[in-house]
């Protein structure tokens, strides 16, 4: 399937030990899927389920998936992933950085 996407319910040992304790500068809480790019402080997402880790095939740049805690998902996990990768995708082939956050929605329309 996709050889990018890793699916884990916690982080890594490695990830768990460098924690830092910053404020983000803006939090989100739309009521799609989400990914945030970890590593970073500008965005998060606190009112989302963690469903685990994608990690960019071109750049190697890892973002949580998660879904609302509240309202359900009409994706599932994998295919919110596999919408995340052909984003990620995208982005490269446009020469863009990937954004810190990306909203997922259903029947989301990408290309590869």
């Amino acid at each position: 399937m996709w050889g990018l996407i890793a699916i884990c319910a916690a982080l890594s040992r490695k990830e768990s030990c460098c924690l830092r304790y910053e404020k983000y500068k803006t939090a989100i809480s739309p009521l799609c899927p989400v990914a945030i790019q970890l590593r970073q402080f500008d965005v998060h997402a606190p009112e989302h389920i963690m469903w685990g880790i994608v990690t960019c095939e071109a750049c190697r740049k890892q973002f949580a998936i998660g879904r609302n805690r509240i309202h359900s998902s009409l994706i599932t996990d994998v295919q919110a992933a596999e919408a995340l990768a052909i984003i990620l995708a995208d982005d490269h082939r446009r020469n863009q950085s990937h954004q810190s956050s990306y909203e997922i929605y259903e029947g989301q329309q990408t290309s590869l």
